[in-house]
Parts: C-alpha cells; sequence; structure tokens
C-alpha cells in the first residue's frame, strides 16, 4: 500500500481522540444500573480479583463524643471476578474513508467507543443473568397462557423479592416481544401499567424505568428472561488506557490497526449495606 496522509495514523493522536470519547462513554441506554470504571490496571487474562463497591461510599456510623469514624471497607471478599480481553481490528482502507471527514482520529474514536459500548451491554447483560440464586429469579413459564407471560402480578412477586430493599430506582430490561406483550398488561383497576415516557426520559411500567434489548434473547424452550436492575447492581471495570496498535503485514503488505479492551463484567452478590444483590431475573413466555 501507498503511504499518503490518508492511511497513515498516528497512534498517540488516535489515543488522545480515544481518551476524549471515552469521557462520555455509558452503558445500558444511560440508565443506574451499571456503573463504569475506567481505572483497571491488570491486564492479565483470567486473574481473578476482588471488585471494589464503585457505586458506593459507605454507611453513616452512630459515634460517642470523640470516637473516631472508622473507614467504611468498600471491597469484600466475595465480590470476585476475572479480566477478560476484548479486541476489535481494521484494515487501512477503513481509515482512508474516513479521512474523508476531515476529522478521521475523532469520527474513529467515536465509532470505536460505540462499538465498546455495544460490548459492554451485551456483557453486563450475560452477567446478570449468570448464576443468580433461586431466590433472585421467579420462574412463570410453566404456567398455561397468558399466566406465563410477564403481568403485574409478576413484576409485583419480582420485586417482592428485594424485601424492604425495592424503593430504590429500578430498572426493567427486556426483550422487544415481552415489551410488546407489557404494553397491552392492565393492573387490577384495569389500567394499563405502562406509561410513555416524558420529557425524553424512560418508557415506565409499575414505577420502573424500561430498557428494551433483544440482547435478552429468547432460549431454546422458547422462554424470555426480564431484569429488574437496582442502581449499581452491575459494573463494568475497564482499562482507561485504551492504546492503538499499528501493524504492517508483509504477506498482504497491508497496515491493521487493532485495540484491546480489558474488562471485569460483575453483578454484586449483595449491595453495600444491603443483604441482597440488586438483580432480579423474571423467566417467561
Amino acid at each position: 500500500m501507498k503511504t499518503t496522509k490518508d492511511n497513515v495514523v498516528i497512534p498517540e493522536l488516535f489515543a488522545e481522540a480515544i481518551t476524549q470519547a471515552l469521557e462520555g462513554l455509558n452503558c445500558l441506554n444511560g440508565t443506574r444500573a451499571a456503573v463504569i470504571d475506567k481505572s483497571l490496571t491488570s491486564k492479565v487474562v483470567g486473574e481473578t480479583i476482588s471488585v471494589p463497591y464503585f457505586g458506593a461510599l459507605g454507611e453513616f456510623q452512630e459515634l460517642g463524643d470523640g470516637d473516631p469514624i472508622t473507614p467504611s471497607q468498600l471491597t469484600s471478599s466475595k465480590e470476585t471476578n476475572t479480566v477478560k480481553r476484548y479486541g476489535l481490528a481494521f484494515d487501512m482502507t477503513r481509515w482512508a474513508r474516513l479521512a474523508g471527514t476531515g476529522k478521521p482520529y475523532e469520527v474513529a474514536s467515536q465509532m470505536l467507543v460505540d462499538h465498546m459500548r455495544r460490548k459492554i451491554d451485551a456483557v453486563l447483560i450475560d452477567a446478570a443473568k449468570e448464576s443468580l440464586p433461586a431466590a433472585m429469579k421467579l420462574d412463570i413459564s410453566s404456567e398455561t397462557d397468558e399466566a406465563a407471560k410477564l403481568s403485574y402480578d409478576a413484576l409485583v412477586q419480582a420485586r417482592q423479592k428485594f424485601g424492604d430493599e425495592q424503593n430504590d430506582g429500578l430498572t426493567l430490561f427486556m426483550h422487544s416481544k415481552a415489551f410488546g406483550d407489557l404494553c397491552l398488561v392492565k393492573d387490577e383497576t384495569g389500567r394499563p401499567i405502562f406509561a410513555d415516557a416524558q420529557n425524553g426520559g424512560f418508557n415506565k411500567a409499575f414505577g420502573m424505568d424500561i430498557v428494551v434489548s433483544d440482547r435478552l434473547a429468547v432460549d431454546s424452550s422458547g422462554n424470555y428472561t426480564s431484569l429488574i436492575c437496582k442502581p449499581a447492581a452491575l459494573v463494568a471495570w475497564i482499562n482507561g488506557d485504551i492504546t492503538p496498535f499499528v501493524e504492517h503485514s508483509g504477506l498482504t503488505d497491508s497496515d491493521t490497526v487493532s485495540v484491546n479492551l480489558y474488562m471485569v463484567a460483575h453483578r454484586y452478590k449483595a449491595l453495600p449495606g444491603k443483604s441482597k444483590g440488586g438483580v432480579v431475573a423474571i423467566v417467561h413466555k
């Protein structure tokens, strides 16, 4: 490939643009269900590490006059997970096309962060569902006909899984098929439990924000899983130093740009100061 200004990537400039684009990174449609923290330093794939409580400062303590305050422990030996690596690469022909925009670094870094956001969303949803304790699951899929679908009663029962911790700002994640069914559900007075979004906010049901995601796909048994998440129930702990690499292949005489993302995606087993985790799953038709 002939070297021109359109097919040369300066890694330092690209890294700076990526850092700027990462400032606007959010996940799960910008809900409060997950925290993104960009302080992960480990790049050892498979390493098991303790996951801090990023979404909390601790609990207030009752103290006597002159008593010192004991710093809150923002980690727990029970909250551990492993580091995983994700990568993305593209060839220089794509970069040459971006050069036509006049802002190749800005455009490419934003595209990269958009791809990163989608991957983080998918991994967080998998983490939310994985190995949930039976006490935090409601399975109505074996019920008959309409009773197996998401309903007002099912949402009430699912929220009860949180006990007296169900009044935090909850988010309901569901597949588009389940969302369509939910739009038809009515409460005991005959009123729809679904409320349209107001002022650019989220659609709501039973006081919960709704996020529709087809990543919550139907399983081999024809069942869907909807998730109710408390704020900061999940965390995506990533490396904030996303460094691009430019590599030349002598075999094809072409250049490739690649980046690596290291991440710990975690569902807290118990939220700080609480006795329960922050995710309840509903399995339904």
